[in-house]
């Protein structure tokens, strides 16, 4: 079998060697250029399974081109209430794409401070929170301490998965 993703060390292309990782699975890598061919190819039936975020894919979702099978959060989104997490059938598999706020690692407390103060109240407002869950995300604010500890968790996983699956930057 094959699975499609955005592109070589994409998101997706995480995901997918994660999954694979995870359940033991044998199936090889298709690389794409975006995840639009990804989809194309999977509706066409070139390729048997893509990984692709979720607002790219809903529209075919929703006409039925594509069967959304499960989603790589730990729990389902409130875009796809009827669709499984693969943690639900695959305990311990969680990928998702996350963002976060940065600054010199030089900058005063006290910048560091005012900034993490803004950002939670901009992420706290209803408008922000809408915005976020129409596009089937969530804010997750948190103090920058915590923070560093998630990224180093995130970089551990993800060499481990780069590693598994012989990912190189170029």
């Amino acid at each position: 079998m094959n699975f499609g993703s955005a592109g070589v060390g994409s998101s997706t292309h995480f995901a997918g060697e994660q999954f694979k990782l995870t359940a033991g699975l044998d199936v090889v890598h298709v690389p794409y250029k975006g995840p639009s061919e990804a989809l194309l190819d999977t509706m066409t039936g070139r390729i048997e399974y893509c990984l692709s975020p979720l607002l790219p894919a809903l529209p075919f979702i929703t006409d039925s081109r594509l069967l959304a099978l499960a989603v790589t959060t730990a729990q389902r989104s409130p875009l796809l209430q009827d669709v499984p997490a693969v943690a639900e059938s695959l305990p311990g598999y969680e990928y998702q794409d996350w963002w976060g706020v940065f600054a010199p690692a030089a900058t005063p407390p006290a910048v560091i401070e005012k900034i993490g103060a803004e950002v939670a109240r901009i992420l706290a407002s209803p408008e922000t929170i809408r915005q976020l869950r129409d596009q089937g995300a969530e804010a997750k604010p948190s103090a920058p301490q915590e923070f560093t500890v998630f990224i180093r968790e995130k970089i551990r996983i993800a060499r481990q998965i780069a590693a598994f699956a012989a990912i190189r930057a170029e």
